[in-house]
């Protein structure tokens, strides 16, 4: 894959480690900066303390829908505790897509781990992202960060 002149920024941590809290924090300041930054990130929610589902927001218009929940549903596959919600992730493609060809200057894709690793979740809009000029901020947890810069060819400082 050829590399272009852009930056892509890791936010790494472990589970529960705040890594959206962090990434909400970084596009505000991007935004704030006149950084125009579109893409997904996928909210969390709880239920007595407990991560009961996530919500996948399109940062641009913060529309959010029900992405990933503990309770089985239609259309739904199940990964680990959680249940995807096929149409929601078809949906956050086409975010990201649309991403890909607007005038950003800023791609964001918050998750990425084993499922891109075996070629699944967002592996392809992020493979297809890395290929334009513009920068990408994705989200890894800390045991798959080494494994994704070397799927994806991400250098490192």
């Amino acid at each position: 894959m050829k590399v272009k002149n852009r930056k892509v920024t890791i936010i790494t941590g472990d589970r529960h480690s705040g890594k959206t809290t962090r990434l909400l924090k970084y596009i505000e300041t991007l935004k704030n900066n006149g950084v125009s930054v579109a893409g997904i990130v996928a909210v969390g929610t709880f239920k007595n303390n407990v991560r009961d589902s996530f919500l996948l927001k399109d940062i641009s218009t913060n529309i959010e829908k029900p992405f990933m929940s503990r309770i089985e549903c239609d259309n739904c596959d199940k990964i680990g505790r959680f249940y995807i919600n096929n149409e929601t992730y078809k949906w956050g493609l086409i975010v990201v897509e649309g991403a890909i060809k607007s005038n950003v200057n800023t791609i964001v894709i918050d998750e990425v781990g084993m499922l891109e690793l075996n070629e699944k979740g967002w592996h392809t809009v992020l493979k297809e992202a890395l290929k334009t000029d513009k920068n990408i901020i994705i989200t890894v947890r800390d045991k798959f960060v080494d494994d994704i810069i070397l799927k994806y060819g991400i250098r490192t400082n």
